[in-house]
């Protein structure tokens, strides 16, 4: 029940920040995350739970990385990297390489920044909407992908 809350409270703070392009914002967003990164290591007991009932999957990130949102989900990664990493290793997709233009066509990625979740056998498990997003929908996902 409290994780439902916790989530619950997540979101609606989520909801009531936004995302623009204002410092405040940005600093809102950093305290956000910081709380919620502090509530879900304080709760280590469902993240070792979870975490020894999945495969490591591959959390594909298709990024501009000069563009402010893509800059953003890095921060939330880094941040989270230790947590992060238990589930998934990341693969940065960046616009920057001519490489990757096949790697966005074979996913249809038309807006940045995306994610998509593949399982431990290269499955799509979730494509999350174009956007930042937070680090509380990312463990729903990789807990709902085992």
């Amino acid at each position: 029940m409290k994780l439902i809350n916790l989530l619950l409270f997540t979101i609606t703070s989520i909801l009531i920040i936004g995302c623009n392009n204002s410092n405040a914002d940005e600093n809102n967003l950093k305290v956000t995350q910081t709380i919620q990164a502090k509530q879900i290591v304080k709760n280590e007991d469902i993240v070792k739970t979870v975490s020894q009932e999945i495969e490591k999957g591959t959390l594909i990130f298709f990024l501009n990385p000069n563009g402010r949102p893509c800059k953003m989900q890095d921060k939330i990664f880094k941040e989270n990297s230790e947590i992060i990493n238990k589930y998934v290793d990341i693969k940065y997709v960046p616009t920057t390489d001519p490489k990757s233009r096949n790697q966005f066509n074979k996913y249809g990625i038309r807006s940045l920044p995306s994610l998509i979740l593949l399982n431990s056998n290269g499955e799509i498990s979730k494509r999350f909407s174009p956007g930042i997003q937070q680090m509380n929908t990312l463990l729903s996902a990789f807990n709902s992908a085992k």
